[in-house]
C-alpha cells in the first residue's frame, strides 16, 4: 500500500510533473548569468569595479542556486509518513485526539497540513511554492529564505548595472543599434522579476513579524473578509488582538482574488458608527385656552378711578386680588 502510494507523491521539486515556472526561473538565471558575464562585465573600463562586481556577483548567484536547490530537493513531508520510516502513526495511540490524514495515515499536529499539489503531509506547512516545485515547510524553511534573500540581490545588481550601462552606452557607446534592445529587454524582464520577489519577501518579514504561516494567514484574512461582510467584530489571534490584513502592496503576492465589499460603519478604521434615529414624538392637538375678559375694579367713593384693569378669565376674577395704585393705599 504504501509502495502504490508513493508513485503518487511529489517528495521534492524536481519530480514530475515539472511546473512551467521552474523552467522559466532556470532559464532566467542562466540567461542573467551568462548576460552579466559576456555583456555587462566588459563595458565596465574601471579594472577594480570590474574585479569587485564580478566577486560579489559570483557569491551571490552561487548561494542563490545552492540555497534554492537545497529548498527544492528537501523532503518536507510529516517524519511519519510511511515512505520514510515504513509506517504511519494510525494506531499511535498517544496522538489519538488529534485529526488523521487518511491519505498518508499520519496524525497531524499543530502547522501539519496536507497539500494537495503533492499529496503528501507537511510538517511546518507554510505554502507550496511554484517557482520551485516544492511544498516550503520547517525542513526547508530557511533554504527558501536565504534564496529569497540572494535572488533579490542578485536582481538589483542586473537592473542597477543595467541602468548604468544604458546610460553609457547612449552618451558613448557606438554600436547602439545591438547593445540598447538587448540591455533593454534585460532590464525589463529583471525589473519585472525584482518587484515580485521583494514583495515576497517584505511579505515573509511580516509574516515572522506576526508569527504566522502564509497559510495561516490566507484563512486568517479570509475570516476577516466574512466579518466584514455579515457585520461582525475581525477575528482575534491568539494574543487576543484583531486581525489586521496587510496593506495590498504586499500580500498581492500571494495573488488571492479580491473583489470590494461594503464595510460595515462600525469597523472602519478611525469611523464611528451613526447613533440610530430617534422616534419623534406624536403630535398633539393644543387645547385651546378659553378667551380672557377685561374686568374693571370697581371704584370707591372719594377714591379716584384706577387706571389698571385685570386681565384674566371670569374665574380669576372671582379670587381675592390686590392691585397697586399711585398712592399710599392698596384695593384688595
Amino acid at each position: 500500500m504504501a509502495a502504490a502510494m508513493a508513485l503518487h507523491v511529489r517528495r521534492h521539486g524536481f519530480n514530475r510533473p515539472i511546473s512551467p515556472l521552474q523552467v522559466v526561473l532556470i532559464f532566467v538565471i542562466v540567461v542573467d548569468t551568462a548576460s552579466f558575464f559576456l555583456l555587462h562585465l566588459p563595458l565596465i573600463l574601471d579594472e577594480v569595479t570590474q574585479l569587485s562586481l564580478a566577486a560579489a556577483f559570483s557569491v551571490i548567484a552561487l548561494v542563490m542556486i545552492a540555497s534554492g536547490l537545497k529548498a527544492a530537493l528537501t523532503d518536507a513531508s510529516h517524519p511519519d509518513v510511511p515512505w520514510k520510516w515504513g509506517k504511519g502513526s494510525f494506531d499511535d495511540l498517544g496522538k489519538t485526539e488529534l485529526p488523521l490524514c487518511h491519505t498518508c495515515h499520519v496524525r497531524q499536529e499543530f502547522r501539519t497540513e496536507h497539500c494537495n499539489s503533492c499529496n503528501r503531509c507537511v510538517a511546518g506547512f507554510d505554502h507550496h511554492c511554484i517557482w520551485l516545485n516544492n511544498c516550503i515547510g520547517g525542513a526547508n524553511y530557511g533554504s527558501f529564505w536565504t534564496a529569497m534573500v540572494s535572488a533579490t540581490l542578485f536582481l538589483v545588481i542586473m537592473c542597477v548595472s543595467g541602468i548604468v550601462l544604458i546610460v553609457v552606452v547612449i552618451m558613448y557607446g557606438k554600436p547602439k543599434e545591438l547593445l540598447l534592445p538587448a540591455l533593454s529587454f534585460l532590464l525589463l524582464l529583471n525589473i519585472a522579476l525584482l518587484v515580485p520577489i521583494f514583495t515576497l519577501l517584505i511579505f515573509h518579514l511580516a509574516l515572522v513579524n506576526n508569527r504566522l504561516t502564509t497559510l495561516e494567514y490566507i484563512m486568517a484574512h479570509l475570516d476577516y473578509d466574512r466579518a466584514l461582510d455579515g457585520g461582525k467584530n475581525p477575528p482575534l489571534r491568539p494574543d487576543g488582538t484583531h486581525f489586521r490584513p496587510f496593506p495590498r502592496c504586499v500580500d498581492w503576492v500571494v495573488f488571492r482574488p479580491r473583489r470590494r465589499r461594503k464595510v460595515h460603519p462600525a469597523l472602519r478604521p478611525g469611523k464611528i458608527a451613526p447613533a440610530p434615529p430617534q422616534p419623534q414624538p406624536s403630535p398633539k392637538v393644543q387645547e385651546k385656552s378659553p378667551p380672557t375678559e377685561t374686568i374693571a375694579a370697581p371704584p370707591e367713593e372719594g377714591c379716584p378711578t384706577p387706571t389698571t384693569t385685570w386681565q384674566g378669565t371670569t374665574e380669576d376674577a372671582s379670587q381675592s386680588y390686590t392691585l397697586h395704585f399711585k398712592g399710599n393705599f392698596a384695593l384688595t
